[in-house]
């Protein structure tokens, strides 16, 4: 959080187009070097394309590795719009019903260090172990051994589908009054609203997991709970429309993913979650493909 008694101002040249990307490690560059990573690359296609009325384009990656929306939005909200941009892109991973959390998911105990508001040292425990890699390894090797697939409890859970190892609401057209899909459209609507106020567009862009793009790899989520993966791709589409239609623009680029992975490119690596260099370039190109095509039109 910025301090009370600090100005923070960055003025910003006449002929510069300024371009502030919010998000997780994606956004941060994981795992690639940063003339790889989305940001980078997205710069210099924007540059190359002569987007922003021919100005010189600037991209500041605010990408915070495993920052929640909500603290992203506030950042912004007291640092990020002094810096006069004139694009803010909200990177979303995952589902599109992101949490409106309150209050941050951490706190500071007597002793100075983060700890979690949620749960007790048990539940810490199992979500350490799920990502525990004896655990992960076990896991592949038993679901290559067993031809039981977990879709078939789909039937118990009715319309929703566990992503990520919690339930969502999953359909073909979104249910404004579905608790996650209010509290979802609460927070960006909210982001609208602080990107709006500090004189910039947005550009909400969502992407899958891994396993959307590359179906070898759906082993690897099914101890976290995935069940249905046509049904989450139905529901973040759906969600993405709604944004649109509730003039909050935004695309989905996992067609353009997809894509790529079906000549051989490896989009995201095998034993991390994150995008190789050709799902950063992939990534990249599919905004400025938008952006360009946007702007022309």
């Amino acid at each position: 959080m910025p301090r009370p008694d600090v100005e923070y101002t960055v003025a910003k040249p006449a002929n510069i187009y300024r371009v502030i990307i919010l998000g997780p490690s994606f956004a941060f560059g994981w795992g690639v070097d940063y003339e790889f990573s989305f940001a980078g690359v997205l710069q210099q296609l924007l540059q190359e394309r002569g987007f922003g009325r021919e100005k010189k384009i600037e991209v500041i990656n605010a990408g915070v590795p495993a920052m929640p929306l909500a603290p992203q939005i506030a950042w912004f909200d007291h640092v990020g719009r002094h810096y006069e941009s004139d694009l803010v892109i909200q990177l979303v991973y995952g589902s599109m019903a992101v949490k409106n959390v309150s209050e941050p998911p951490y706190a500071v105990n007597d002793k100075g260090y983060l700890v979690s508001r949620e749960g007790d040292g048990g539940w810490r425990w199992r979500e350490g172990l799920k990502n525990f890699a004896t655990v992960f390894y076990g896991w592949v090797l038993w679901t290559k051994l067993n031809t039981a697939h977990p879709s078939a409890q789909l039937e118990e859970k009715g319309d929703a589908v566990q992503e990520g190892g919690r339930e969502i609401a999953a359909s073909t057209e979104i249910d404004p009054l579905h608790p996650e899909v209010r509290g979802a459209m609460q927070v960006y609507t909210h982001l609208a609203d602080v990107v709006r106020v500090a004189g910039a567009q947005l550009l909400v862009v969502h992407f899958p997991r891994s396993y959307t793009i590359h179906r070898e790899d759906e082993s690897r989520w099914q101890h976290l709970g995935l069940l249905d993966i046509t049904r989450q791709i139905t529901f973040d589409a759906a969600f993405i429309q709604y944004l649109n239609e509730s003039r909050i623009p935004s695309i989905d680029i996992t067609q353009q993913l997809q894509k790529s992975a079906q000549v051989g490119k490896r989009m995201y690596y095998w034993l991390d979650i994150h995008w190789t260099a050709a799902g950063n370039i992939t990534a990249a190109r599919a905004v400025a493909d938008y952006l360009v095509g946007r702007s022309s039109g």
